[in-house]
């Protein structure tokens, strides 16, 4: 048995006074190991203080200390282990900073066996780089080496906090099921890992993993015109939305037409943070007018510049839209226009409303139709803010709940489950029209349905934000409420 003795270190730090600003070394390396053979030991610490870093560690065995200079806090000693079997050599490291600091000295025992135990100088794990509470990843590991050739397989020591797939026997690059904790802010755990060799020699590797919190996913949908204030939960760093500007109204008199559109736009990861106040404004739908209906309200999410579907304008255009190219990905669709007679369409996620007694695009609402004077013109399909659907039809919605396309007088379909535009009633009609019934426009964004001879346009649909969080969650095509 090799005899225990004051090495260099233990000297240093009997003789400076010990400052706690440096963590106490860990090791990694063989704690059991054949006698003549080179084995690496690598030692990591960290500096407390905010201008500290590990400079360097000092290692002694055996009688003999080496400085060895630190990287990225951390340094590698190798040695080459000497004595009978059985007998135990202690590896005694220091860390001292920049600023002359010591640490605690930590000791490392190594037991001189027959086996040569796997080296996890070069271990690896495959994690993603944020891991978030209660939720299930893949993990693997890779590079520990054994010098006597043996195969190595590897097992998990995690807390009960973890459920893990399988926990022995797991091969090189075999990934495994790890569920981690919920957690209700970020926390770190320790897992450990072993390597074993085909004659049940075993090496340890503890990894810290951090556990971060994240809220569930979730949503918010704004559908009352005016400005309101998004207020983002805790555990949320990005958010996506998409905005809806209000259709246009119609005219109440002969021979005008109805109301445009509103524009749709998306945009995907939003930075945010936790607790932060965010403007929302939903826009109105234009009232109507004598000769062209008034202008639908812009909506938008945090800032115009970012997120924002312009309201069906005053001229018969379509409303545009706004999709910020700073952050993830992004698009919409401009609001149809309303061109001949009947209304347009709410703009869709990849295309634009229909314009007058046309289909929608995208999944934009389609276009009112218009048949004669005595009908008022159908008004435009909205739009639907839960991820893009199906396109409108022109023309689908008429009386008593009938459907077709292109059909007099009816008003367009929804888009994206939007609802479907005003039939254009005729207060004298026989087949099913509603006396004094407005022709409004679909919510979201439909264009108001304009004037017969006998019987007067409607307001334009009013517009809408919605907003959602969560793990691939995004617009246009994974967007659904949870």
């Amino acid at each position: 048995m090799i005899a225990q003795f004051k090495t260099e270190a233990e000297n240093i730090v009997a003789n400076i006074h010990l400052n706690k600003v440096i963590s106490k070394p860990t090791i990694d390396g063989v704690s059991t190991a054949s006698g003549g053979i080179e084995f690496s030991y690598k030692a990591n610490a960290k500096s407390y203080l905010a201008d500290g870093s590990v400079a360097s560690f000092i290692f002694s065995v055996a009688g003999v200390s080496k400085t060895v200079d630190a990287l990225n806090d951390s340094a590698t000693f190798n040695y080459t282990p000497q004595g009978e079997i059985g007998d135990t050599i202690d590896l005694t490291v220091v860390a001292v900073d920049n600023l002359g600091n010591v640490s605690e000295k930590t000791v490392f025992t190594i037991t001189i066996t027959e086996n040569n135990l796997p080296v996890m100088t070069n271990f690896s794990y495959s994690l993603p780089q944020h891991i978030y509470g209660g939720r299930t990843y893949e993990i693997s590991f890779d590079g520990a080496t054994d010098l006597d050739g043996d195969t190595i397989t590897y097992k998990i020591e995690a807390s009960s906090n973890f459920a893990v797939s399988k926990t022995t026997n797991i091969a090189a690059d075999e990934a495994v099921n790890i569920t981690t904790p919920a957690v209700t802010d970020d926390t770190y755990y320790e897992i450990a890992v072993i390597a074993v060799d085909s004659r049940g020699g075993e090496s340890r590797k503890v990894i810290s993993l951090l556990v971060e919190f994240r809220a569930p996913a979730g949503q918010v949908l704004f559908d009352t015109v005016g400005t309101h204030t998004f207020i983002v939960p805790d555990g949320v760093d990005s958010v996506c939305a998409v905005a809806v500007g209000g259709g246009q109204g119609g005219a109440y008199t002969w021979s005008n037409y109805g109301g445009a559109g509103g524009g749709l736009a998306w945009v995907n990861d939003i930075p945010v943070t936790a607790g932060e106040e965010i403007t929302v404004v939903v826009g109105a739908g234009g009232s109507v007018g004598s000769n062209n209906g008034n202008a639908g309200g812009d909506s938008y999410f945090k800032s115009p510049s970012i997120c924002r579907g312009q309201g069906g304008q005053s001229n018969r255009v379509g409303g545009s839209y706004t999709a910020s190219s700073s952050y993830g990905t992004h698009g919409g669709g401009n609001g149809g226009s309303a061109n001949a007679y009947g209304a347009g369409g709410a703009g869709g996620y990849t295309g634009k409303g229909g314009d007058s007694g046309q289909n929608g695009s995208g999944g934009g609402g389609g276009g009112g139709t218009y048949y004669s004077s005595t009908y008022g013109q159908g008004a435009g399909g909205g739009v639907g803010l839960q991820g893009q659907g199906n396109s409108g039809l022109a023309g689908y919605h008429g009386p008593n709940g009938l459907t077709g396309n292109n059909t007099a007088g009816y008003g367009g379909q929804g888009g994206s489950g939007g609802e479907d535009g005003d039939f254009g009633e005729n207060a004298n009609s026989s087949n099913g029209g509603v006396v004094n019934h407005a022709i409004n426009g679909g919510k979201f964004g439909g264009g108001g349905g304009g004037s017969g001879t006998s019987w007067g346009g409607g307001s334009g649909g009013q517009g809408g934000v919605r907003v959602i969080w969560g793990e691939n969650r995004s617009f246009p095509n994974n967007a659904k409420d949870v």
